[in-house]
């Protein structure tokens, strides 16, 4: 930007790198309440779920480990039905995870 704060006379540059959020941006989660709801925990948790996912995500990515999402969602997704009592699993995180694959888009 120049001085006048315009683009006049500056070229633009393609970037080396683009990221883009994808999840609640271009998705909606919403349709994995029903899943978690069928695995015993109830809508309502999805989103101290997801936000756990992305907290959990970030924190292994700032301390240099690169943990597949699915993994981590899996993970915390464990922890959350065992905390409530329910079977944490296989055939119940598979049931959630694989939701994402069907979300509609916004």
């Amino acid at each position: 930007m120049s001085t006048d704060g315009s683009w006049k006379g500056r070229a633009m540059t393609r970037p080396d790198l683009l990221l883009l959020d994808v999840n609640e941006t271009l998705s909606d989660l919403s349709p994995l309440g029903s899943r978690l709801t069928e695995v015993g925990l109830g809508e309502d948790a999805l989103g101290g779920w997801f936000a756990g996912v992305l907290r959990d995500g970030f924190a292994l990515q700032v301390t240099g480990v690169c943990a597949d999402f699915a993994e981590v969602a899996g993970a915390h997704l464990r922890t959350l039905l065992t905390a409530a009592g329910r079977p944490a699993d296989d055939d119940a995180v598979e049931h959630v995870l694989s939701g994402f694959s069907r979300l509609p888009l916004h």
